[in-house]
């Protein structure tokens, strides 16, 4: 195994996020853009948002509820692997 991530589509357009761990975030970032630029993908932005975003998993039988109370978001409006920005 090279690499584990959690990959989101932001957007219906070519917009995503990338989660990894922390340790090995250099190591991704640096494999990612070199797979993007030996395949010629000139087009291909990626950038480091680790110092204006962040990420929490929350996982248990519970955890929907919690969720719809610390964002405000119905339990009935998040689907399984949703997505979803909330700013507080």
């Amino acid at each position: 195994m090279y690499a584990e991530l959690t990959l989101t589509a932001l957007s219906d357009d070519d917009d995503f996020l990338v989660i990894t761990g922390g340790s090995v975030e250099g190591h991704d970032l640096r494999h990612m853009r070199a797979v993007a630029r030996e395949k010629g993908m000139s087009d291909v932005r990626i950038d480091n948002e680790t110092e204006t975003t962040s990420a929490l998993s929350v996982a248990g039988p519970r955890s929907g509820a919690l969720v719809a109370e610390v964002t405000g978001v119905p339990e009935d409006q998040w689907n399984f692997l949703d997505a979803k920005k909330v700013l507080h």
